[in-house]
C-alpha cells in the first residue's frame, strides 16, 4: 500500500479518538463535589479584615457555635450547587429524602444556589443550637447539584457529630423528642 493510505489510515483513527474524548469530556464526564461536615468557629482576622474559617478537622477541641457542610469542586468543569439534602430514617425503617435550609445571614456560609469553578469551596452554615438536625434520625447529609445528583458527606463525619451532639445535649434530647416534634428548619423534600 502507499504511504498516503496509512497516513490517512492514522489521521482517521486519531481524529476518532480525540471525537470520542472531546463527547466524554463535554457530555458524559461531569463535574464532582467532595463534600464534608463538620463544626465550625470564626476566627478574628487580626489585622481587622475578613475573620477566617476554623471547622473541628483543624481543630478538634475548638469551640463549636456551629455547623458546617464544606464542597470543594474537584472538576472538571464548573458545578452549580442548589440545595442541602438530608436523608432521614422513618419509624418502619425507611428513609425520608428532605431539603434542609441553612443559615444565608450568616458571615462564614454562601448563599444556595451558588456556582463553584474548580478548586473552589462552597461552606454552607447551620446552627447548632437544641434543636437543629442532629436530633433527628439522620443517616446521611449532602448537596444537591443542579444535575440532581447529591454529594453525600462521610457517614462516619456525620456520626462524629451526631456522637458529639449527644454529649453535648444528651440528657436533653431525649425529654425533647418525645414531648415536640422538631422545629428545625427543614422542609419537605419537593
Amino acid at each position: 500500500m502507499n504511504i498516503a493510505i496509512w497516513i490517512s489510515i492514522v489521521a482517521v483513527i486519531i481524529s476518532g479518538i480525540s471525537l470520542g474524548w472531546n463527547i466524554y469530556r463535554d457530555i458524559i464526564l461531569k463535574p464532582s463535589l467532595k463534600t464534608d461536615i463538620s463544626f465550625g468557629s470564626l476566627i478574628p482576622s487580626p489585622t481587622g479584615g475578613n475573620p477566617s474559617l476554623l471547622t473541628s478537622k483543624s481543630n478538634p477541641r475548638g469551640p463549636r457555635p456551629f455547623i458546617v457542610i464544606e464542597g470543594v469542586n474537584h472538576g472538571p468543569g464548573a458545578i452549580r450547587c442548589t440545595a442541602i439534602r438530608l436523608r432521614a430514617t422513618d419509624d418502619e425503617g425507611g428513609s425520608l429524602p428532605r431539603v434542609l435550609l441553612h443559615d444565608t445571614s450568616h458571615e462564614a456560609s454562601d448563599a444556595l444556589p451558588c456556582t463553584i469553578e474548580p478548586g473552589q469551596p462552597i461552606h454552607l452554615a447551620l446552627p447548632y443550637v437544641h434543636d437543629c438536625f442532629l436530633q433527628e434520625p439522620i443517616v446521611r447529609i449532602g448537596i444537591k447539584d443542579s444535575f440532581d445528583r447529591i454529594h453525600w458527606a462521610p457517614k462516619r463525619s456525620l456520626a462524629e457529630m451526631k456522637e458529639q451532639y449527644r454529649r453535648d445535649f444528651g440528657s436533653q434530647t431525649a425529654t425533647a423528642s418525645k414531648s415536640t416534634p422538631s422545629t428545625s428548619s427543614e422542609a419537605p423534600d419537593a
